[in-house]
């Protein structure tokens, strides 16, 4: 007997909030057999500048499903300042991953300038399969971020 694969559920709840108003919360869940946990760990080795404002957006992927990591826009006030060595704040970076799958993590970031064009910093992808612990490059025009990933068995 083969073991099944991941599926895929979206639940929507309901929720009473001020004035007689519902708000919808939307939960979307899989369940995984044989699944591992990545810690992503996405550092900055090398800016325009120092500290950079960095923008632009981090993904994570399997075969299925697409989080996003990091998104801030490219605009003044919105980016997030990140020193050379330091690490780009993620907004999760605890994953669950099938031990049969692989974790694609994508980055498109960019060191906003107010007065010139933005400095490319990554802009790539590199596909992390769920065993060893890994560390790899993304490299762009202008730097690179350094991408780790640990393996930790559920």
């Amino acid at each position: 007997m083969e073991p099944r694969g991941p599926k895929q559920q979206v639940r929507h709840d309901a929720l009473p909030a001020d004035h007689g108003q519902l708000w919808v919360r939307s939960v979307r869940y899989a369940v995984l057999q044989r699944a591992v946990t990545a810690q992503v760990s996405i550092v900055l080795a090398k800016g325009d500048e120092n500290p950079d404002d960095v923008c632009g957006t981090i993904t994570a992927g399997t075969r299925l499903d697409k989080i996003v990591l990091f998104d801030v826009a490219c605009e003044s006030g919105n980016t997030v300042s990140v020193s050379e060595g330091s690490p780009v704040p993620l907004r999760r970076s605890v994953l669950a991953v099938s031990r049969d799958d692989s974790l694609t993590i994508e980055a498109r970031l960019w060191d906003w300038d107010q007065v010139s064009s933005n400095d490319e910093i990554a802009n790539g992808s590199e596909a992390f399969a769920a065993k060893a612990d890994t560390k790899k490059t993304i490299s762009g025009a202008s730097g690179r971020v350094d991408v780790s990933v640990e393996w930790v068995e559920l």
